[in-house]
Protein backbone atom coordinates (compact mmCIF):
# COMPACT_ATOMS: atom_id res chain seq x y z
CA UNK A 1 0.00 0.00 0.00
CA UNK A 2 2.95 2.34 0.59
CA UNK A 3 5.07 1.25 -2.38
CA UNK A 4 6.67 4.19 -4.12
CA UNK A 5 5.89 6.66 -1.32
CA UNK A 6 8.67 8.49 0.53
CA UNK A 7 9.98 7.21 3.84
CA UNK A 8 11.14 9.00 6.97
CA UNK A 9 13.49 11.95 6.53
CA UNK A 10 17.03 10.84 7.43
CA UNK A 11 16.22 7.08 7.23
CA UNK A 12 16.11 6.40 11.01
CA UNK A 13 16.94 2.85 12.09
CA UNK A 14 15.45 0.70 14.87
CA UNK A 15 16.72 1.82 18.24
CA UNK A 16 16.15 1.04 21.90
CA UNK A 17 15.10 3.97 24.07
CA UNK A 18 15.62 4.18 27.82
CA UNK A 19 12.65 4.96 30.09
CA UNK A 20 11.70 8.60 29.49
CA UNK A 21 13.77 8.52 26.27
CA UNK A 22 12.78 10.42 23.13
CA UNK A 23 12.95 9.81 19.41
CA UNK A 24 12.01 12.42 16.82
CA UNK A 25 10.84 11.59 13.32
CA UNK A 26 10.18 13.91 10.42
CA UNK A 27 8.14 12.74 7.47
CA UNK A 28 7.97 14.29 4.00
CA UNK A 29 4.87 15.24 2.00
CA UNK A 30 2.97 12.22 0.64
CA UNK A 31 4.28 9.99 3.47
CA UNK A 32 2.31 6.97 4.60
CA UNK A 33 3.63 4.36 6.96
CA UNK A 34 3.93 2.65 10.32
CA UNK A 35 6.18 2.94 13.34
CA UNK A 36 6.55 -0.35 15.20
CA UNK A 37 6.86 0.11 18.96
CA UNK A 38 7.87 -2.70 21.30
CA UNK A 39 10.66 -4.63 22.97
CA UNK A 40 11.33 -6.72 19.84
CA UNK A 41 11.35 -6.11 16.08
CA UNK A 42 8.22 -8.25 15.61
CA UNK A 43 5.79 -6.92 12.99
CA UNK A 44 2.91 -7.74 15.38
CA UNK A 45 4.08 -4.99 17.78
CA UNK A 46 1.82 -2.05 18.67
CA UNK A 47 2.04 0.57 15.91
CA UNK A 48 1.65 4.27 15.22
CA UNK A 49 0.28 4.67 11.69
CA UNK A 50 -0.08 7.75 9.53
CA UNK A 51 -0.80 8.97 6.04
CA UNK A 52 -0.60 12.19 4.06
CA UNK A 53 -1.26 10.47 0.73
CA UNK A 54 -2.49 13.18 -1.62
CA UNK A 55 -4.45 15.21 0.94
CA UNK A 56 -3.75 18.35 2.95
CA UNK A 57 -4.98 16.71 6.15
CA UNK A 58 -3.20 13.73 7.65
CA UNK A 59 -4.70 10.72 9.33
CA UNK A 60 -3.08 9.04 12.33
CA UNK A 61 -3.94 6.16 14.62
CA UNK A 62 -2.54 3.67 17.09
CA UNK A 63 -2.99 0.14 15.75
CA UNK A 64 -3.23 -3.13 17.65
CA UNK A 65 -4.71 -4.94 14.62
CA UNK A 66 -1.67 -7.18 14.18
CA UNK A 67 -0.87 -7.44 17.87
CA UNK A 68 -0.03 -5.69 21.13
CA UNK A 69 3.34 -5.04 22.74
CA UNK A 70 3.03 -1.74 24.64
CA UNK A 71 0.33 0.86 25.40
CA UNK A 72 0.55 4.05 23.30
CA UNK A 73 -1.36 7.35 23.38
CA UNK A 74 -0.79 10.34 21.08
CA UNK A 75 -1.46 14.03 21.57
CA UNK A 76 -1.51 17.31 19.67
CA UNK A 77 -1.03 20.56 21.55
CA UNK A 78 -1.07 18.74 24.90
CA UNK A 79 -4.49 17.16 24.24
CA UNK A 80 -4.42 13.35 24.11
CA UNK A 81 -6.64 12.42 21.19
CA UNK A 82 -5.97 8.79 20.33
CA UNK A 83 -4.49 5.53 21.55
CA UNK A 84 -4.88 3.50 24.71
CA UNK A 85 -2.80 3.57 27.90
CA UNK A 86 -4.11 0.26 29.30
CA UNK A 87 -1.69 -2.56 30.08
CA UNK A 88 -3.35 -5.40 28.22
CA UNK A 89 -0.82 -7.92 29.56
CA UNK A 90 -2.60 -7.65 32.94
CA UNK A 91 -4.78 -10.40 31.47
CA UNK A 92 -3.59 -13.57 29.71
CA UNK A 93 -2.93 -13.61 25.99
CA UNK A 94 -4.41 -17.00 25.09
CA UNK A 95 -6.77 -18.88 22.79
CA UNK A 96 -6.86 -17.58 19.23
CA UNK A 97 -4.78 -14.60 20.41
CA UNK A 98 -1.37 -16.03 21.21
CA UNK A 99 1.92 -14.84 22.64
CA UNK A 100 5.01 -14.33 20.47
CA UNK A 101 8.65 -13.47 21.25
CA UNK A 102 8.60 -15.05 24.73
CA UNK A 103 5.47 -13.13 25.70
CA UNK A 104 6.65 -9.69 24.51
CA UNK A 105 3.86 -9.55 21.88
CA UNK A 106 0.27 -10.79 21.81
CA UNK A 107 -0.83 -11.68 18.26
CA UNK A 108 -4.34 -10.40 17.45
CA UNK A 109 -6.55 -13.14 15.98
CA UNK A 110 -9.16 -10.51 14.94
CA UNK A 111 -6.82 -9.11 12.26
CA UNK A 112 -8.76 -11.12 9.66
CA UNK A 113 -12.21 -10.04 10.95
CA UNK A 114 -12.94 -6.70 9.26
CA UNK A 115 -15.83 -5.75 11.55
CA UNK A 116 -14.57 -7.44 14.74
CA UNK A 117 -15.50 -7.79 17.43
CA UNK A 118 -12.26 -7.55 19.36
CA UNK A 119 -11.28 -10.46 21.57
CA UNK A 120 -11.45 -10.05 25.35
CA UNK A 121 -7.70 -9.33 25.43
CA UNK A 122 -7.95 -6.37 22.99
CA UNK A 123 -11.46 -5.11 23.93
CA UNK A 124 -10.32 -2.58 26.59
CA UNK A 125 -8.67 -0.51 23.82
CA UNK A 126 -11.33 -0.88 21.09
CA UNK A 127 -12.38 2.46 19.59
CA UNK A 128 -9.30 4.25 20.94
CA UNK A 129 -6.76 2.10 19.09
CA UNK A 130 -7.48 -0.13 16.12
CA UNK A 131 -8.27 -3.59 17.53
CA UNK A 132 -9.77 -4.99 14.30
CA UNK A 133 -9.43 -3.73 10.69
CA UNK A 134 -12.62 -1.59 10.56
CA UNK A 135 -12.34 -0.17 14.11
CA UNK A 136 -12.49 3.22 12.36
CA UNK A 137 -13.37 5.31 15.43
CA UNK A 138 -9.68 5.00 16.27
CA UNK A 139 -8.55 7.13 13.29
CA UNK A 140 -8.15 10.86 13.66
CA UNK A 141 -7.99 13.14 10.60
CA UNK A 142 -6.80 16.38 12.17
CA UNK A 143 -3.15 16.76 11.32
CA UNK A 144 -1.76 19.31 8.88
CA UNK A 145 1.77 19.27 7.43
CA UNK A 146 2.95 21.51 10.31
CA UNK A 147 1.33 19.48 13.11
CA UNK A 148 3.61 18.06 15.78
CA UNK A 149 2.26 14.81 17.15
CA UNK A 150 3.66 13.48 20.43
CA UNK A 151 3.15 9.85 21.36
CA UNK A 152 3.72 8.45 24.82
CA UNK A 153 4.47 4.79 25.50
CA UNK A 154 3.42 3.27 28.83
CA UNK A 155 0.56 2.97 31.28
CA UNK A 156 1.35 6.19 33.11
CA UNK A 157 0.66 8.15 29.90
CA UNK A 158 -2.57 10.14 30.03
CA UNK A 159 -5.58 8.32 28.51
CA UNK A 160 -7.00 9.50 25.20
CA UNK A 161 -10.30 11.32 25.12
CA UNK A 162 -11.84 8.45 23.13
CA UNK A 163 -10.47 5.65 25.31
CA UNK A 164 -13.29 3.44 26.54
CA UNK A 165 -15.67 4.68 23.85
CA UNK A 166 -16.22 1.15 22.50
CA UNK A 167 -16.48 -0.71 25.78
CA UNK A 168 -16.68 0.87 29.22
CA UNK A 169 -13.90 -1.11 30.87
CA UNK A 170 -10.92 0.11 32.83
CA UNK A 171 -7.59 -1.57 33.52
CA UNK A 172 -4.21 -0.09 34.24
CA UNK A 173 -1.05 0.00 36.26
CA UNK A 174 1.56 2.68 36.81
CA UNK A 175 4.87 2.30 35.00
CA UNK A 176 7.39 4.90 33.88
CA UNK A 177 6.65 5.92 30.28
CA UNK A 178 8.99 6.16 27.39
CA UNK A 179 8.21 9.12 25.16
CA UNK A 180 8.23 8.87 21.42
CA UNK A 181 7.32 12.16 19.76
CA UNK A 182 6.42 12.01 16.12
CA UNK A 183 7.03 15.31 14.35
CA UNK A 184 6.16 16.09 10.78
CA UNK A 185 8.54 18.83 9.68
CA UNK A 186 10.32 19.75 6.53
CA UNK A 187 13.76 18.23 6.00
CA UNK A 188 15.41 21.67 6.24
CA UNK A 189 13.97 22.21 9.70
CA UNK A 190 15.16 18.78 10.85
CA UNK A 191 18.71 19.41 9.63
CA UNK A 192 18.79 22.93 11.09
CA UNK A 193 18.17 21.45 14.55
CA UNK A 194 21.02 18.93 14.20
Amino acid sequence: ANAGLPGFVGNPQPTQLPADGRANFAVPPEWAGRIYVGKTLNEDNSKIEGSWKGVGTGFFDVSLVDGYSVPITCSVGGKVILGCNKELFDQPCQGPDHALDDGAVCHNAAQSKDWGPPSAFFAPCAGAAYTFPKDDKATQGWATPETEISCCVGTSCPPSMIQGSFLKRSLGTAKAPSLMPLARRLAERLHSNS
